[in-house]
């Protein structure tokens, strides 16, 4: 047994030598640049960052008993003096639970500076506004995939309460309109995740497909934000939910009646769900996550779905007979249209 000690060009050369690997490929291979970080076990991690949320906590907990902070204006100040030392905590070491307590300080420091803020103008339209712009600033900034995914989401509810204190309630259809555009994106994974924005693709677009479907929970109740006309956002994210089946449909190479069929149902789909555009927008998440293979997109798309659909379903002025004949009819129609699908799938295989 030779004593020399493997390294990875020992390993790729030996491949190569084989001929398991093209001729050059072992020096090519053995160049590129190996990431050197070790992931801790997930209960070290949880522990870690138990201990770091605590400690957060408890200093939180230390300035508000010692009155320091006991106006709305030292609120906001403290908060935009917490911020920027999370953003140094956190870039500057490495240690997991500087990470955590850096996570758990930033996380006070933007709702202090936010509610201190609204306290002291009243939560009024230039309120909203800072806060969206301190979140976007901290989803270029803040170097995490919660941080940023978490910010996304609050810039979003940032947008939304900015059209809520304006009373431009037609406003909300364009950010849904935004929101639909952005999230589409996710069918670009592969060279968004591999670009300059590598970092960012993902946690921000977990984010706006969260935030979209958190906008259009508004149109379960009109006592929240009474737009009153919801079946324009229904012709956004329905005509979203209608590009997007054709397009992942034309990728996968699927041809003639079978994709205008399910064309086709999704505008059905739009068409019945008119005032309640959540169950398109659900849809419309679904099959992204769907076609990324995405368990963690497809998961909330249905517990969201699941949502939408059963306010639906009580939101309609039937009996509950006369409902259950709808859920019956609706789930034979169904299951007749995949099988039909089915079989226009294999005729058209047989004939290929």
């Amino acid at each position: 047994m030779s004593a020399t000690p493997h390294t990875l060009y020992t390993l790729l050369e030996g491949l190569e030598g084989d001929g398991l690997l093209p001729a050059g490929d072992a020096a090519r291979l053995a160049a590129l640049p190996v990431s050197e970080e070790v992931r801790d076990p997930w209960y070290v991690v949880l522990l870690v960052g138990a201990g770091a949320w605590l400690a957060g906590i408890l200093f939180l907990v230390f300035i508000a008993g010692t009155k320091l902070v006991d106006t709305s204006f030292k609120v906001m100040i403290a908060g935009a003096v917490l911020m920027p030392v999370a953003l140094v905590l956190r870039w500057k070491t490495k240690h997991l639970f500087n990470h955590q307590l850096a996570f758990a300080a930033g996380i006070a420091g933007q709702l202090g500076f936010v509610l201190g803020l609204g306290a002291e103008l009243d939560f009024t339209a230039e309120t909203w506004a800072a806060a969206f712009a301190v979140e976007v600033l901290l989803v270029w900034l803040y170097p995490d995939f919660a941080h940023r995914l978490l910010s996304t989401l609050l810039a979003v509810a940032a947008a939304a309460g900015f059209v809520y204190r304006l009373e431009w309630f037609s406003l909300i259809h364009g950010l849904v309109l935004v929101l639909a555009v952005a999230t589409g994106l996710w069918l670009y994974e592969a060279k968004g995740a591999a670009g300059r924005l590598r970092r960012h693709y993902r946690p921000v677009g977990y984010g706006l497909a969260a935030g979209l479907l958190g906008v259009l929970i508004l149109s379960l109740s009109r006592e929240m934000i009474d737009v009153g006309d919801w079946w324009k956002s229904s012709i956004v994210v329905g005509g979203a939910l209608v590009v997007l089946v054709y397009q992942v449909l034309d990728g996968q190479a699927v041809r003639g009646v079978v994709r205008w069929g399910m064309v086709v149902a999704a505008l059905a789909v739009a068409a019945v769900a008119w005032e309640t555009p959540g169950i398109s927008a659900a849809l419309f998440v679904l099959v992204l996550g769907f076609s990324r293979g995405n368990r963690l997109l497809t998961g909330a798309a249905l517990v969201f779905l699941a949502l939408f659909v059963g306010f639906f379903y009580y939101n309609l002025q039937l009996t509950l007979l006369v409902k259950s004949g709808v859920l019956a009819g609706s789930g034979l129609l169904f299951l007749g249209l995949r099988q039909v699908f089915l079989t226009m799938t294999r005729r058209e295989a047989d004939d290929g």
